[in-house]
């Protein structure tokens, strides 16, 4: 399940950075933005509006083109898990943020 973390400050956070984001910036900044939305839905179990979200952060992903050194990949595949699992009701484990 999900860990104890302040999703919603996370989104606002990343909302900000959205709104600032220029470039190649738009579509890396909107993956954690979806993400950390996703987290907030999560905890309040909105299973819908969550998926949608981490569904929003695999399509942002695909859409990066500098992804920083982090494995977008990886987050990617496991997003996809997360979606299922949740969709199915089952136990979930948070995707990770890895750096290549």
């Amino acid at each position: 399940m999900l860990a104890a973390y302040d999703y919603f400050e996370a989104s606002d956070e990343f909302e900000d950075l959205f709104f600032e984001a220029v470039r190649d910036e738009v579509e890396f900044t909107r993956v954690f933005l979806q993400l950390a939305a996703g987290g907030v839905h999560l905890e309040r179990r909105q299973w819908r509006a969550a998926t949608q979200r981490l569904d929003e952060a695999v399509r942002a992903i695909s859409r990066v083109t500098n992804d920083r050194g982090y494995d977008l990949a990886r987050m990617a595949d496991e997003l996809r898990t997360v979606i299922e699992q949740v969709q199915r009701g089952s136990a979930f484990e948070w995707p990770r943020v890895l750096r290549r």
